[in-house]
C-alpha cells in the first residue's frame, strides 16, 4: 500500500492499523458523500494527516445518520460538511445535473436548490438521447403518480405495501408485453 498513488477507504476503515505510517504521505484527503457522515466519523481519516481536505456531498440529500435523540440535541447528527458550510470556507455548488429528465429535476431545483439546479439537456434533447418506447403516452411521461388503495404494513423491521408491489409487477409486465422488442431507455455512454 505504501507505493500506491491512490487509496480508497470507508471512513471507519481509514482508522485501522494498516493505515498507520501513512501520516506524512497524504497530500489530499477526499471524502465523498461527506454530508452523510457525522463529524466524528469524518475526523477518522484526518488523523492520518493531510495538506488538503476536500469534502464532496450534498446536504440536501441523505443527512448524517444518528439514531440517538440525546446526541441530536448536541448536534452529533451534523456532518463536518454542514459545519464548514456555515463558516467562512468557500463552498462550490455543482449546479448542472446530467441524470434526470428536466420534468423530474424541476421539483428538487425549486424546492431544495432555490431554482439553481440546471439541466444538461432540455426535455426534447433528453428524450432523443434516452428514448423510451412509452414516452409518447401522456399518462406515462417522465413523472407519473398512481393512487393505490393499498396500505403500508410493518413486517419485522421493514415496511411493506403488498398492493403497491403487485401493481408495479403487473404494470411492468403490461409494458414489456406492449413494447416487446423496442428500446426501453438504454443510456448512451459519454
Amino acid at each position: 500500500m505504501k507505493s500506491a498513488k491512490l487509496l480508497f477507504s470507508t471512513l471507519s476503515i481509514s482508522g485501522n492499523r494498516e493505515m498507520v505510517g501513512f501520516s506524512e504521505d497524504f497530500d489530499s484527503v477526499v471524502i465523498d458523500e461527506a454530508s452523510q457522515g457525522v463529524e466524528l466519523s469524518t475526523l477518522v481519516p484526518l488523523k492520518l494527516g493531510c495538506r488538503r481536505l476536500i469534502l464532496v456531498g450534498d446536504p440536501e440529500q441523505l443527512p448524517a445518520t444518528c439514531f440517538s435523540e440525546i446526541a441530536k440535541l448536541h448536534n452529533y447528527d451534523r456532518s463536518l460538511f454542514q459545519r464548514l458550510q456555515q463558516t467562512q470556507y468557500k463552498v462550490n455548488m455543482l449546479n448542472t445535473q446530467y441524470r434526470m429528465h428536466p420534468a423530474i429535476s424541476a421539483f428538487p431545483s425549486a424546492n431544495f436548490y432555490n431554482g439553481n439546479l440546471l439541466d444538461f439537456l432540455d426535455a426534447e434533447a433528453y428524450e432523443k438521447q434516452f428514448p423510451t418506447a412509452w414516452s409518447k403516452i401522456p399518462a406515462l411521461g417522465p413523472v407519473a403518480f398512481f393512487n393505490l388503495k393499498g396500505t403500508m404494513e410493518v413486517e419485522a423491521k421493514s415496511f411493506v405495501n403488498v398492493e403497491e408491489a403487485d401493481f408495479i409487477i403487473n404494470f411492468y409486465r403490461c409494458l414489456t408485453r406492449l413494447y416487446r422488442g423496442q428500446e426501453t431507455g438504454k443510456r448512451s455512454s459519454r
